[in-house]
Protein backbone atom coordinates (compact mmCIF):
# COMPACT_ATOMS: atom_id res chain seq x y z
CA UNK A 1 0.00 0.00 0.00
CA UNK A 2 2.60 2.40 1.06
CA UNK A 3 4.91 1.90 -2.35
CA UNK A 4 1.54 2.34 -4.32
CA UNK A 5 0.83 5.48 -2.31
CA UNK A 6 4.06 6.76 -3.03
CA UNK A 7 3.79 6.25 -6.59
CA UNK A 8 0.44 7.81 -6.95
CA UNK A 9 2.25 11.26 -5.09
CA UNK A 10 4.77 11.05 -7.27
CA UNK A 11 2.83 10.87 -10.39
CA UNK A 12 0.39 13.13 -9.42
CA UNK A 13 0.80 16.69 -11.25
CA UNK A 14 -1.96 18.58 -11.33
CA UNK A 15 -2.27 21.85 -13.60
CA UNK A 16 -3.08 25.32 -11.85
CA UNK A 17 -1.73 23.62 -8.30
CA UNK A 18 1.45 25.02 -6.57
CA UNK A 19 2.52 22.68 -3.69
CA UNK A 20 4.50 24.54 -0.81
CA UNK A 21 6.43 22.98 1.26
CA UNK A 22 6.90 24.07 5.21
CA UNK A 23 9.65 23.33 6.72
CA UNK A 24 10.28 22.75 10.60
CA UNK A 25 11.29 26.11 12.50
CA UNK A 26 14.86 25.83 14.12
CA UNK A 27 13.83 23.96 17.75
CA UNK A 28 10.92 22.31 16.33
CA UNK A 29 8.13 24.68 17.50
CA UNK A 30 6.93 27.85 15.75
CA UNK A 31 8.42 31.08 17.35
CA UNK A 32 5.78 32.84 17.25
CA UNK A 33 3.53 30.77 19.67
CA UNK A 34 7.08 29.83 22.07
CA UNK A 35 9.25 32.85 21.64
CA UNK A 36 11.82 31.90 24.02
CA UNK A 37 11.97 28.27 22.31
CA UNK A 38 10.34 24.71 24.36
CA UNK A 39 13.56 23.03 25.93
CA UNK A 40 13.84 19.78 26.63
CA UNK A 41 10.98 17.90 28.99
CA UNK A 42 13.25 15.87 31.45
CA UNK A 43 11.17 12.47 29.99
CA UNK A 44 13.11 13.03 27.21
CA UNK A 45 17.10 12.61 28.26
CA UNK A 46 19.19 10.08 26.93
CA UNK A 47 19.43 8.28 30.17
CA UNK A 48 15.29 7.83 30.00
CA UNK A 49 14.27 7.29 26.66
CA UNK A 50 17.73 4.68 26.04
CA UNK A 51 15.48 1.59 27.16
CA UNK A 52 12.73 2.13 24.67
CA UNK A 53 14.99 3.11 21.94
CA UNK A 54 18.03 0.04 22.89
CA UNK A 55 16.58 -3.84 22.80
CA UNK A 56 18.82 -6.53 22.99
CA UNK A 57 18.90 -9.13 20.82
CA UNK A 58 16.41 -12.28 21.55
CA UNK A 59 17.05 -15.25 19.80
CA UNK A 60 13.70 -17.36 19.08
CA UNK A 61 14.79 -20.31 21.30
CA UNK A 62 14.96 -18.43 24.16
CA UNK A 63 11.93 -16.32 23.46
CA UNK A 64 9.64 -20.04 23.33
CA UNK A 65 7.44 -20.85 25.84
CA UNK A 66 5.26 -23.75 26.26
CA UNK A 67 2.39 -20.97 29.12
CA UNK A 68 -0.80 -20.59 27.60
CA UNK A 69 -3.25 -18.15 29.29
CA UNK A 70 -6.32 -18.14 29.43
CA UNK A 71 -8.82 -15.27 29.60
CA UNK A 72 -12.25 -15.31 30.91
CA UNK A 73 -14.78 -13.12 29.61
CA UNK A 74 -17.87 -11.85 31.57
CA UNK A 75 -20.20 -9.15 31.06
CA UNK A 76 -18.46 -7.91 28.38
CA UNK A 77 -21.50 -4.86 28.25
CA UNK A 78 -19.17 -3.24 31.32
CA UNK A 79 -16.28 -2.34 29.59
CA UNK A 80 -14.78 -0.78 32.79
CA UNK A 81 -15.13 -4.29 35.07
CA UNK A 82 -14.16 -6.12 32.57
CA UNK A 83 -11.23 -4.32 31.64
CA UNK A 84 -10.62 -4.55 35.75
CA UNK A 85 -11.27 -8.07 35.47
CA UNK A 86 -8.67 -9.28 32.88
CA UNK A 87 -6.00 -6.94 34.27
CA UNK A 88 -6.48 -8.69 37.73
CA UNK A 89 -6.21 -12.11 36.21
CA UNK A 90 -3.13 -10.95 34.51
CA UNK A 91 -1.65 -9.52 37.29
CA UNK A 92 -2.12 -12.76 39.75
CA UNK A 93 -1.89 -15.54 37.38
CA UNK A 94 0.73 -14.51 34.43
CA UNK A 95 3.16 -12.08 35.83
CA UNK A 96 3.69 -14.38 39.00
CA UNK A 97 5.82 -16.45 36.08
CA UNK A 98 9.28 -15.27 36.58
CA UNK A 99 10.80 -13.88 33.22
CA UNK A 100 7.54 -14.48 31.44
CA UNK A 101 7.80 -10.68 29.80
CA UNK A 102 10.92 -12.21 28.12
CA UNK A 103 8.40 -15.19 26.57
CA UNK A 104 5.89 -15.55 24.09
CA UNK A 105 2.68 -16.67 25.28
CA UNK A 106 -0.03 -18.82 23.59
CA UNK A 107 -3.41 -16.36 24.52
CA UNK A 108 -6.80 -17.98 24.76
CA UNK A 109 -10.45 -16.08 25.37
CA UNK A 110 -13.33 -18.26 26.81
CA UNK A 111 -16.46 -17.00 26.86
CA UNK A 112 -18.65 -17.29 29.63
CA UNK A 113 -22.11 -17.08 27.32
CA UNK A 114 -23.77 -16.69 24.42
CA UNK A 115 -22.80 -12.49 23.80
CA UNK A 116 -24.35 -13.05 20.27
CA UNK A 117 -20.33 -12.80 19.32
CA UNK A 118 -19.07 -14.80 16.13
CA UNK A 119 -18.58 -18.68 16.32
CA UNK A 120 -14.88 -18.10 16.26
CA UNK A 121 -14.60 -14.71 18.05
CA UNK A 122 -12.28 -16.28 20.32
CA UNK A 123 -9.06 -17.46 17.38
CA UNK A 124 -9.62 -14.33 15.53
CA UNK A 125 -8.92 -12.25 19.11
CA UNK A 126 -5.94 -14.57 20.20
CA UNK A 127 -3.85 -13.40 17.94
CA UNK A 128 -4.59 -9.78 18.00
CA UNK A 129 -3.48 -10.36 22.14
CA UNK A 130 -0.41 -12.21 21.08
CA UNK A 131 0.83 -9.06 18.39
CA UNK A 132 0.17 -6.69 21.22
CA UNK A 133 1.70 -9.08 24.22
CA UNK A 134 5.23 -9.49 22.32
CA UNK A 135 5.30 -5.43 20.87
CA UNK A 136 4.48 -4.52 24.18
CA UNK A 137 6.24 -7.11 27.23
CA UNK A 138 10.53 -5.99 26.17
CA UNK A 139 9.32 -2.38 26.03
CA UNK A 140 9.89 0.26 30.23
CA UNK A 141 5.90 -0.51 30.66
CA UNK A 142 4.82 -1.28 33.89
CA UNK A 143 3.24 -4.70 34.61
CA UNK A 144 -0.48 -2.90 35.30
CA UNK A 145 -0.41 -0.79 31.97
CA UNK A 146 0.65 -3.94 29.68
CA UNK A 147 -2.49 -5.87 31.99
CA UNK A 148 -4.85 -3.10 31.06
CA UNK A 149 -3.59 -2.56 27.83
CA UNK A 150 -4.26 -6.25 27.43
CA UNK A 151 -7.89 -5.73 29.18
CA UNK A 152 -8.72 -2.95 26.74
CA UNK A 153 -7.82 -4.80 23.92
CA UNK A 154 -10.38 -7.47 24.97
CA UNK A 155 -13.04 -4.68 25.64
CA UNK A 156 -12.82 -3.17 22.37
CA UNK A 157 -12.62 -6.47 20.64
CA UNK A 158 -16.17 -7.19 22.26
CA UNK A 159 -17.62 -3.39 20.94
CA UNK A 160 -16.23 -4.86 17.66
CA UNK A 161 -18.59 -8.06 17.61
CA UNK A 162 -15.44 -9.48 16.94
CA UNK A 163 -15.71 -7.57 13.22
CA UNK A 164 -11.95 -6.40 12.86
CA UNK A 165 -11.98 -6.19 8.99
CA UNK A 166 -14.69 -3.98 8.51
CA UNK A 167 -13.38 -0.40 7.27
CA UNK A 168 -16.21 1.52 8.16
CA UNK A 169 -14.81 4.45 10.06
CA UNK A 170 -18.25 4.93 12.20
CA UNK A 171 -18.03 0.80 13.23
CA UNK A 172 -14.27 1.32 14.90
CA UNK A 173 -15.87 5.17 16.59
CA UNK A 174 -19.19 3.08 17.85
CA UNK A 175 -16.32 0.29 19.57
CA UNK A 176 -14.05 3.35 20.73
CA UNK A 177 -17.01 5.37 22.43
CA UNK A 178 -18.36 1.77 24.15
CA UNK A 179 -14.95 1.60 25.69
CA UNK A 180 -13.51 5.01 26.01
CA UNK A 181 -14.97 8.58 27.77
CA UNK A 182 -15.07 11.00 24.85
CA UNK A 183 -12.78 9.19 22.23
CA UNK A 184 -10.59 11.02 20.24
CA UNK A 185 -8.98 9.84 17.00
CA UNK A 186 -5.00 10.08 16.70
CA UNK A 187 -2.86 9.21 13.76
CA UNK A 188 0.94 9.21 13.56
CA UNK A 189 2.19 9.55 10.05
CA UNK A 190 5.25 9.95 8.11
CA UNK A 191 6.16 11.06 4.73
CA UNK A 192 6.33 7.34 3.33
CA UNK A 193 2.98 7.35 3.61
CA UNK A 194 3.02 4.77 6.75
CA UNK A 195 0.88 5.26 9.78
CA UNK A 196 -0.35 4.12 13.24
CA UNK A 197 -3.93 5.05 13.87
CA UNK A 198 -6.02 4.70 16.96
CA UNK A 199 -8.01 6.14 20.05
CA UNK A 200 -7.31 7.71 23.58
CA UNK A 201 -9.79 9.80 25.91
CA UNK A 202 -10.01 13.28 25.70
CA UNK A 203 -9.46 13.74 29.68
CA UNK A 204 -6.24 10.70 29.13
CA UNK A 205 -4.86 12.97 26.03
CA UNK A 206 -4.74 16.21 27.88
CA UNK A 207 -3.15 14.71 30.44
CA UNK A 208 -0.26 13.41 28.70
CA UNK A 209 0.86 17.35 27.54
CA UNK A 210 3.43 18.30 29.81
CA UNK A 211 2.35 20.35 32.62
CA UNK A 212 4.62 23.14 32.23
CA UNK A 213 3.76 23.86 28.54
CA UNK A 214 1.64 27.50 29.39
CA UNK A 215 4.94 28.44 30.84
CA UNK A 216 6.32 28.88 27.48
CA UNK A 217 3.52 29.88 25.42
CA UNK A 218 3.26 33.65 24.41
CA UNK A 219 0.16 35.26 25.89
CA UNK A 220 -1.86 35.44 22.76
CA UNK A 221 -2.05 31.73 22.23
CA UNK A 222 -2.62 30.53 25.65
CA UNK A 223 -6.43 30.07 25.46
CA UNK A 224 -5.33 28.15 22.36
CA UNK A 225 -3.00 25.91 22.77
CA UNK A 226 -3.95 25.42 26.84
CA UNK A 227 -5.06 21.54 27.69
CA UNK A 228 -8.52 21.15 28.10
CA UNK A 229 -9.09 20.61 31.52
CA UNK A 230 -12.52 18.51 33.33
CA UNK A 231 -15.50 20.79 33.81
CA UNK A 232 -17.36 18.52 36.61
CA UNK A 233 -16.18 15.36 38.26
CA UNK A 234 -18.09 13.08 35.70
CA UNK A 235 -15.52 14.21 33.67
CA UNK A 236 -12.49 13.23 35.15
CA UNK A 237 -10.23 10.51 33.79
CA UNK A 238 -11.20 6.90 34.77
CA UNK A 239 -7.73 5.10 35.02
CA UNK A 240 -8.97 1.75 33.15
CA UNK A 241 -11.20 3.80 30.56
CA UNK A 242 -8.84 6.09 29.35
CA UNK A 243 -6.12 3.95 29.21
Amino acid sequence: MNELMIEAERAWKPEGVKRIVVEAPAGGCDPEVFPKGLPEHPSWADGVIRPWLELRAEPFKEARTSVNFEIIVSDPQDTTRLVREISKQLLHDLFGFAGIRGKLVGWHVKLKADYGLPSDFESRLAPKLAHLWDGLRRLPYTDEDIAVGVGQCVAFAVALGGDFRNSDSRHWERAAHHCLAKPVELEFGADDGSYSRGYASRAGLAAAIRPDILSYVADRWRETVGPERPRNPSDRMDPEKDF
